[in-house]
Order: C-alpha cells, then sequence, then structure tokens
C-alpha cells in the first residue's frame, strides 16, 4: 500500500516540478532544446515510477536477507561463511553486469531521445512532407533510427535477462557444493545434524530468491541511471533560470522607452544581432522598424520583451532599467502579436481570453471588435464558442492575425508590438489590421516590425536596421527625402525607377 501510494505521488510531483522548471527557465535556454526532447523528458518521469518499485523489493529483500542470514549464522557459521566468500564471487561478477547494463542504458536513451526529437518534428512539418512528397523518405529515415535505438535496447535487455538465468544456475551449484560441504561439517556429530542440515538448506533455499530480485533490482536500477541523472539535472534549479528577475513593479509607460548603447549576441562566438542601439520611443507613438531578414528587427522586440539580456547597453523603461523590473509585472502591460500567430485548439473566446483569463464576455466582445474580427466571428455557426482547430488551421490567415490582436488588445497593454504581423495577409486582411491599428493611435505605444513599407509610411517615427546597425532613423518623408536606404527600399517596393543617388547595402537585395 505504501509503495503504490509512493509510486503514483513521486510521479505526479516529478512530472510537475520538471513541467514547471521548463516553464520558469529563461527564454532562451527553453527555446534552444528540441520539442521532441522535451517531450520525452517529461515522459523519463515516469521512470521514478518504477523506481519505486526496484527500491522497494531492495528494502523488503535486504530486510529479509537480514533476518535468515542471522537465522544461518546461528545453525552453522562456517556453512555460511562459505556461502558468504562464494556470494562474494558472484557479486564481483554482477558488478561487471550492472555497469555494461548501465553503459547500454546510457547509449538507448540517446538513441530514444533523437527518436522522439525527430518523429516530433516529421508530425509538427506533415503538410511540408507531403508538399514536397518526401513521406517515403521521412519513413525510410525513421526506420534507422528505429532500428539504431532497436539494437541498444535489445542489447541492454539481454545483458539485464542474464542475471536471473546466470542466478539460478549459480544456486543449483551452489546448492550441490553445500551439500557436500554441510556433510563433510556434520557428518561427525552423527544423525543429529540431519535437521540442523535440512534447516540451513532451507533458509537458504528461501534466501535465494530475495538474493536475485536484489541483483535484478540493482541490474533495473543500472538501467535506469542514465534516465535518471538526466532528470536530477533538469530538476536542480540552476543560478540561470533565476537570474535576470527583477523585482520593481511598472504599471505602463509614462514617459518614454529608451534603448541607449545596446549590443546584443545570441551566442558569445557569433557577430552581433544589435550593434550599440541608441533610440527613444515616446509614450503614445507609432514606431516602425523595418530591414532585411536579419537585421535585428525581432531582437529588438525580444529584448523589450525581456526574453533576453542585452549584451551590453541598458534598456530604460520611464529612467528604469529593464533589469530591474519584475518581468511579469512588466509583460501584462504588453500585447504582442507575432507573423505566425499561435492558436490553441479550444474556442475563440478562449482563445482571446488566454490574453487576460479574467476578461469578461462584453471585454472579449470589445476586443474582438477593436481588431476588427467581431463581424466574422457572428457569422459563425458557433459564434465566440467556435473551436478553432490545431494551431487555429481551422480560419485563414487573416482571422488567425485578427483573434491574435485581439487578445493582445484585450489585455489593455500599454505597448503593443506586432512583429511582421501583416506580412503574410492578402491586401483586405491587412486593411482590417491597419483599419484596428489606426484606432488605437494615441491610446497606446505601437511598435511595429514589417517588411511592407506601405504599412509604416504614416508612423511617426521609422527605424531602418542593417546587419543590426541603425542606419537610418525619421518619418516617411524625411527619409525619402534623403534618398538613402530607406528610398531604395519603397521604390524596389512601389516599382518605381531607381537614381544613382539611392544607393544601399547589399543586403538589402531582394528585401521587398
Amino acid at each position: 500500500l505504501l509503495t503504490a501510494h509512493l509510486q503514483v505521488r513521486v510521479h505526479a510531483e516529478a512530472y510537475r516540478r520538471l513541467f514547471a522548471r521548463m516553464m520558469r527557465l529563461p527564454f532562451g535556454r527553453i527555446s534552444a532544446y528540441p520539442l521532441g526532447q522535451l517531450t520525452e523528458y517529461l515522459n523519463q518521469a515516469g521512470h521514478l515510477f518504477e523506481l519505486c518499485t526496484r527500491l522497494n523489493v531492495l528494502v523488503r529483500s535486504a530486510f529479509f536477507i537480514a533476518v535468515y542470514g542471522t537465522l544461518l549464522f546461528w545453525l552453522s557459521w562456517p556453512l555460511t561463511l562459505a556461502v558468504l566468500a562464494a556470494s562474494w564471487t558472484v557479486a564481483w561478477l554482477f558488478r561487471w553486469i550492472i555497469a555494461t547494463v548501465r553503459q547500454l542504458a546510457a547509449r538507448e536513451l540517446r538513441a530514444a531521445l533523437a527518436l522522439s526529437q525527430r518523429v516530433t518534428e516529421w508530425l509538427s512539418a506533415v503538410r511540408l512532407v507531403h508538399t514536397f512528397a518526401r513521406q517515403e523518405d521521412t519513413i525510410r529515415a525513421a526506420d534507422q533510427l528505429i532500428r539504431e535505438r532497436m539494437v541498444n535496447r535489445r542489447t541492454a535487455t539481454i545483458w539485464s535477462g542474464a542475471i536471473e538465468p546466470l542466478t539460478a544456475v549459480l544456486t543449483v551449484i551452489g546448492i550441490g557444493v553445500f551439500l557436500i560441504g554441510g556433510y563433510l561439517v556434520l557428518a561427525p556429530r552423527g544423525m543429529v545434524a540431519l535437521p540442523s542440515l535440512l534447516a540451513f538448506l532451507l533458509a537458504l533455499y528461501r534466501v535465494t530468491p530475495r538474493v536475485r530480485s536484489i541483483q535484478s533490482s540493482l541490474a533495473g536500477l543500472a538501467a535506469l541511471t542514465p534516465s535518471l541523472l538526466r532528470l536530477s539535472e533538469h530538476l536542480e534549479p540552476t543560478e540561470a533560470a533565476q537570474a535576470g528577475a527583477g523585482h520593481r513593479r511598472h504599471m505602463g509607460v509614462a514617459e518614454a522607452i529608451e534603448f541607449r548603447q545596446v549590443t546584443f549576441r545570441y551566442l558569445p562566438d557569433e557577430a552581433p544581432a544589435l550593434v550599440e542601439l541608441s533610440v527613444r520611443i515616446p509614450k503614445g507613438s507609432f514606431v516602425a522598424i523595418v530591414g532585411s531578414s536579419g537585421a535585428g528587427k525581432t531582437t529588438i522586440a525580444d529584448l523589450l520583451l525581456g526574453l533576453y539580456a542585452p549584451t551590453a547597453g541598458r534598456i530604460l523603461i520611464d529612467g528604469v532599467d529593464l533589469a530591474a523590473l519584475d518581468p511579469v509585472a512588466w509583460r501584462a502591460q504588453l500585447g504582442v502579436v507575432s507573423q505566425d500567430p499561435f492558436l490553441f485548439h479550444a474556442s475563440i473566446r478562449e482563445n482571446i481570453a488566454y490574453g487576460r483569463p479574467s476578461a469578461t464576455v462584453g471585454e472579449i466582445a470589445a476586443a474582438a471588435r477593436a481588431a476588427h474580427a467581431d463581424e466574422f466571428v457572428r457569422q459563425l455557426a458557433n459564434g465566440y464558442e467556435t473551436v478553432v482547430g490545431e494551431r487555429g488551421l481551422r480560419l485563414s490567415g487573416g482571422q488567425r492575425q485578427r483573434i491574435a490582436l485581439a487578445r493582445a488588445l484585450v489585455r489593455q497593454p500599454s505597448l503593443l508590438i506586432l512583429d511582421e504581423a501583416t506580412s503574410a495577409l492578402d491586401s483586405e486582411s491587412e486593411r482590417h489590421i491597419q483599419r484596428a491599428l489606426d484606432e488605437q493611435r494615441g491610446a497606446r505605444t505601437v511598435l511595429t516590425i514589417a517588411h511592407r513599407l506601405s504599412t509604416v509610411s504614416r508612423a511617426d517615427q521609422i527605424l531602418v536596421l542593417a546587419d543590426g546597425v541603425l542606419m537610418e532613423q525619421g518619418t516617411h518623408q524625411e527619409l525619402l527625402a534623403r534618398e538613402g536606404i530607406y528610398t531604395r527600399l519603397w521604390r524596389l517596393q512601389s516599382g518605381q525607377p531607381e537614381t544613382a543617388a539611392s544607393g544601399a547595402p547589399a543586403a538589402w537585395e531582394g528585401a521587398s
């Protein structure tokens, strides 16, 4: 009863702690893990269920052996010493077997992680696999990984399974030896010794299965050791998981957001994604960031969200360093819409309310109206209770974007961040999003990242990035008058002829 309770309790507690640990890791660390590996780590919490079973066997068997071992010493200490000597030889053999099992289990775990990672990736990309007709190639690649895991697992299972029959064979040999030894030791005492010999053999017979149980459990623990060690690493708190979390609460942008000489590298040996960026974003302004892919646009948004910390320089919110703010309180003031918004397999109402779970039905509908989503939602058969499907695939791209915008607006954010939110939309969907953004002007600070310059021409301030460097800054008209990078990109997108004065770095070629 105690073991059953412990098994369920430990498994549930480990799963809970591991999931909580994953959710609390810094974004830079958790995003570095493939999804399949994270899923496999969670599944490994189930090994603790088996661990409890093994430990239960060890404790019960050890207690049983202690009692019967005392009885064996009382019956005949010379025979008992002979048994211990033989057991020591057997223990040395099993120690080598258990070490081998542990190595094989570690190899099998690596194969299992590789298989889980790739299978999760393939299932997530099933549309791409079918589009490129790569089903058979994918199956062959999966077969190879499955075979590798099967070979490792089979070898480990054979070595683990060898312990039981090997122990049985040694037991039969041992009983024969002890019968002869018992006769030689007890024969001088005549027939009176026969009951003692039988009692000794009976006690030894009862102990032997317990010894086999301990050996089998130790082999099982050896096979579990790699998984448990890896699980322990992920359950153990680290400084990286706790670092960078300030405690000052912030209730929204009151004056301005300022980047001061901000440089950022994703990895120490990589080129910087941002180089000494200095810019001021006043409260209530509409600021646009444009540039080619890899220019550092999304990096600015990630830094503002606090997903990463600057490598050098500071980000100030109303004069307070972002690193000093409570990240939960700060992010509560933000609304974010990405290029490919994630929608849960739930109703439209639940997806919008994810932005603010305490939002009322009226507030959800008001946010949908502000995002120009209410009209199409009400035309659906189940209205706001319509389930959108996995990742919102039952809705069009424009509809998903408007639901995501409603989810951001229901938070009533002081800063609204749009990361390429209209780049993949048709003209009508883009017009709906633009109209919604125009209605938000002045009410909140808006930071939009875009490739289409038509969507940012009315911005109060446009930042032009190239290779992480702020190249130009100003309004649409000011930038066109400079005949620089922005002018060249504007002419590329609008189909106007270029002039010699509108030179631009090679990184901008094809950016339209």
